[in-house]
């Protein structure tokens, strides 16, 4: 694997910060280090150049099985070194492995699930299914599976953009306490099933 650190500072105009200073101390491959000056927008739509490389020569419209997970800080570096170390490359498809430390406390939205405490890991496997067939995609989706439930156990909640399939029983077991709030609240204002009808949330009525 090649670990690459993503770091960011911000500051207004004419307040550039000194590269070298803001590199100093730390340990890389002497002239693998790279530094861009953006604006805002540009950094939160820094990935769009990579999607428009990857439409131009059709990986991008591959399936795209993504296993994404929150996994508390306890548990994070051993769950995710062991992931590695059984990881077949080949499952990736080339797709990179991200892993991000965050704070707890900002996390306020009342329906996104993520372990409690001061800071907790999102780790993603964003694998590419190659060959783009339904077998392929299949299997990973297998596997994406069996990760989830060790995580799941561990204290580990799905980010719901992954390729993890599940019950209703398994999302009330997602939702936890907050599950009778979340199916008032699907009531009150999607009565006719209009969003996300596919992903096994709700009873279908």
């Amino acid at each position: 694997y090649l670990y690459t650190i993503e770091a960011t500072k911000g500051f207004a105009p004419g307040g550039e910060p000194d590269d070298a200073v803001l590199l100093a101390g730390l340990q890389f491959l002497p002239g693998a280090e790279t530094a861009r000056d953006m604006p805002y927008f540009d950094y939160l739509n820094r990935l769009a150049p990579l999607v428009e490389f990857l439409q131009q020569i059709g990986v991008w419209f591959f399936p795209h099985p993504w296993f994404d997970m929150f996994l508390p800080e306890a548990h994070a570096e051993r769950f995710i070194g062991e992931t590695l170390d059984s990881l077949d490359p080949a499952d990736m498809g080339q797709g990179p492995i991200l892993i991000y430390p965050y704070r707890g406390e900002p996390f306020r939205a009342p329906f996104l699930r993520v372990p409690p405490g001061e800071r907790f890991f999102l780790f993603d496997l964003l694998r590419t299914a190659i060959p783009p067939t339904p077998d392929r995609s299949a299997e990973l989706i297998e596997k994406n599976r069996r990760l989830f439930e060790r995580a799941r156990l561990l204290g580990g909640f799905q980010y719901p953009v992954g390729s993890v399939p599940k019950t209703q029983a398994d999302w009330i077991r997602h939702y936890g306490p907050l599950w009778p709030a979340f199916f008032a609240a699907k009531r009150a204002f999607d009565p006719d099933n209009v969003m996300t009808p596919g992903q096994g949330i709700f009873p279908v009525r």
